[in-house]
């Protein structure tokens, strides 16, 4: 994991910056999350919901022709509830993050056509903005949960579709899946894992 974020950084030195696009993405997510307690027990209870994503970045054109350098801030609700025989229980969190990575392009809208297609990948950090727990009834702040409030680091995948309107506006269509590895804290780990669709509208500039 750090010699991956060794890389990022290493590629944001060397990247030319010939020409860049910006963009504002924003879609559904599904959640799941990989609580483990201080007794090394799973809890199969939990069963993820669906939140809102928010994502707004660039891409930096480098010397090589299809691949770009990909930098964004993210806003993300993981939600997730659960429950047993005796307990009802409920999360609905907010997080703030930021991602570096790499798209590559597997079909270029510049070869005489108008469609485009991608796939990316790169590194997360996310902190958590807001967050309460429910159960039974009584609502917790997590903000003072250490293994929801420290800071998650992760990787992310995505593949994605674009539509080239005019040479500086396109709308594009994606999927990503995040894994987001919370610290050990307590003896218990709480890793958040995401997918999300996302509708994007491009700008270019030089």
């Amino acid at each position: 994991m750090k010699n991956l974020y060794l890389i990022i950084i290493f590629l944001f030195l060397a990247g030319n910056m010939f020409s860049q696009e910006a963009y504002l993405g924003f879609g559904p997510n599904q959640t799941t999350f990989d609580y483990t307690n201080s007794q090394g027990q799973d809890n199969d209870g939990i069963v993820g919901e669906s939140g809102i994503h928010f994502e707004g970045g660039y891409y930096q054109s480098t010397s090589l022709s299809n691949l770009k350098l990909a930098y964004a801030i993210t806003f993300d609700q993981f939600n997730a509830t659960g429950g047993d025989e005796l307990n009802d229980y409920s999360w609905k969190t907010s997080y703030f993050g930021l991602q570096g990575g790499v798209r590559y392009g597997l079909i270029e809208a510049d070869r005489g056509s108008d469609f485009a297609l991608f796939i990316s990948g790169g590194a997360t950090l996310k902190k958590l903005l807001s967050g309460t727990q429910k159960i039974n009834g009584q609502t917790f702040d997590l903000n003072q949960e250490p293994e929801f409030n420290g800071l998650f680091k992760g990787l992310y995948f995505g593949v994605e579709g674009r539509y080239t309107i005019t040479n500086q506006i396109g709308v594009g269509l994606g999927y990503t899946y995040s894994l987001n590895y919370g610290s050990t804290q307590q003896d218990q780990t709480l890793h958040i894992n995401s997918g999300a669709i996302v509708l994007k509208v491009f700008s270019a500039f030089y």
